[in-house]
């Protein structure tokens, strides 16, 4: 990585690293793109060209934590489903500050690619099937975070791996 990458990369990290902190203590509503870039000291522009907005740096900070997780590793789809809804956990009252249409954009279907596997559906497009899995997955999400009294991570894995695969998952 050469030093542009590298400086591209701290700024990166430094937006989200301080997007996070801003939302937490001040809530998300409250919160600007501009308080943002003002407390991270870099220019306004320079916060679009790595988020289209504040849910976009929020499903990256997700988004990214999660990758890591995968990174090198052969999990099953069950074990994804069960690490997606760990950073999920991690990142609860984060989401809770959010309202549930910038909430329901944090699982995109990149996102929704790397937990649930794709498999074919009889004549149904690709593209229409990811748009189902993200939209599904982003719905459990958001109810599982606006429960009260949340269900545990294995419990909710287990109702979208349910869904998703028409059947139990393999004992492991």
């Amino acid at each position: 990585m050469n030093r542009f990458e590298r400086r591209k990369a701290q700024t990166y990290q430094r937006l989200q690293k301080i997007g996070v902190e801003l939302i937490l203590a001040h809530g998300y509503e409250a919160v600007t793109v501009q308080q943002i870039t003002d407390t991270t000291d870099v220019a306004r522009g320079t916060f679009y060209q790595h988020f289209r907005d504040k849910a976009a740096l929020i499903e990256s900070v997700i988004a990214d934590e999660f990758r890591d997780l995968l990174t090198g590793e052969g999990l099953s789809a069950w074990q994804s489903l069960i690490q997606f809804f760990q950073v999920l956990q991690r990142h609860r009252s984060l989401l809770e500050r959010m309202p549930e249409g910038d909430r329901l954009r944090v699982v995109s279907d990149e996102l929704a690619a790397l937990v649930l596997r794709p498999f074919p559906l009889d004549d149904v497009p690709m593209s229409l099937n990811g748009a189902m899995r993200a939209g599904g997955l982003a719905r459990a999400m958001s109810w599982w975070v606006d429960q009260a009294t949340a269900y545990p991570v294995e419990t909710i894995a287990l109702y979208v791996y349910r869904w998703w695969y028409r059947c139990d998952p393999p004992i492991e």
